[in-house]
């Protein structure tokens, strides 16, 4: 073969091979969140353990502006929790955005709610969109 076309190919190559990790590091920008999130703001306002263990990596594939809509993503800054502007925590019925309970379980509200987005996801799925012994209260929420 004739050195002057297998030494460019090579390092043609050679350079695809090299930047290969790069360029997909790149194109899969995914941001990472922790896993193990114990989600228990509701804790002193009931006598019944309302804790949702929650892992990140188990949302992957959605946009994190789902559930972080204020946050954007360009900001340099980091994702913030639901309870730094959802902050009261009554059990009871209240209305309004700030009310933490409705923004994890109600359906219909402007943003997406954990409820509303398995139930679009999952179906009638119990394991998934059931309040007693489902994915999320593995424990029951009685």
């Amino acid at each position: 073969m004739n050195k002057k076309i297998v030494y460019p190919c090579l390092a043609l190559v050679l350079f695809f091979v090299l930047t290969l990790p790069i360029t997909a590091s790149f194109a899969q920008k995914e941001l990472e969140g922790p896993d193990d999130i114990q989600i228990n703001f509701i804790e002193g306002n009931s006598k019944r353990d309302l804790a949702v263990t929650f892992n990140h990596s188990s949302h992957t594939g959605y946009d994190c502006q789902s559930c972080h809509h204020k946050w954007e993503e360009d900001s340099g800054k980091e994702p913030q929790s639901c309870a730094t502007c959802h902050t009261d925590f009554n059990i009871e019925k209240e209305s309004g955005y700030k009310w933490y309970f409705r923004i994890m379980h109600e359906k219909g509200l402007r943003y997406p709610t954990c409820v509303s987005c398995h139930v679009e996801n999952f179906g009638d799925d119990q394991q998934m969109v059931g309040c007693t012994r489902s994915a999320c209260h593995t424990d029951g929420i009685y």
